[in-house]
């Protein structure tokens, strides 16, 4: 008469071996896991700057993208901007709203988009004051090599560049 089944020793050999395997992937996917979670909010906050400068275009006002709480990584708001000082006040139409992302994730902007980019009806960049505004937003993840930095053009066309990873991360 033949087995059809396995041994205990053959069971226990093969789960120990897929114990092992399973040990050995886990932090590589750890690290896959935050280099696409840094990839999707880099991304998200392009998206959003992009729909901010074509709603400014289109609608022919002022739109503004402001961070939540003077932190990109809180989330950010996409309004009108009726007052043009940059800042969310009830009466202003919300556009888009987008949440927070883990902590694991830091969203820092340098001085002139540090809380806000805002557009006027030609797609350019303008701070409350009228000047132009330009700057970078750097989105970085915990054990990623690179990170992600926004680039906010004078003209205010926004771009994404990949960028090796440093201490202001």
């Amino acid at each position: 008469m033949q087995n059809k089944g396995f041994s205990l020793i053959e069971l226990l050999f093969t789960l120990t071996i897929a114990a092992i395997a399973l040990s050995l992937a886990t932090p590589n996917f750890a690290s896959w896991i935050n280099k696409y979670r840094l990839r999707g909010a880099a991304y998200d906050l392009l998206n959003d700057v992009q729909l901010a400068r074509n709603e400014a275009i289109n609608r022919a006002t002022r739109v503004t993208i402001s961070n939540n709480d003077s932190d990109w990584r809180t989330g950010w708001t996409v309004f009108i901007d009726n007052d043009n000082d940059g800042v969310h006040d009830a009466a202003e139409t919300v556009l888009y709203n987008r949440e927070g992302f883990a902590n694991t994730m830091a969203i820092t902007g340098n001085t002139s988009v540090s809380n806000m980019i805002s557009y006027i009806a030609t797609g350019e960049s303008r701070l409350a004051s009228g000047a132009f505004q330009a700057g970078t937003i750097l989105v970085c993840a915990q054990n990623v090599d690179t990170a992600r930095k926004l680039v906010i053009s004078s003209n205010g066309r926004p771009r994404l560049e990949p960028i090796p990873r440093s201490g202001n991360c």
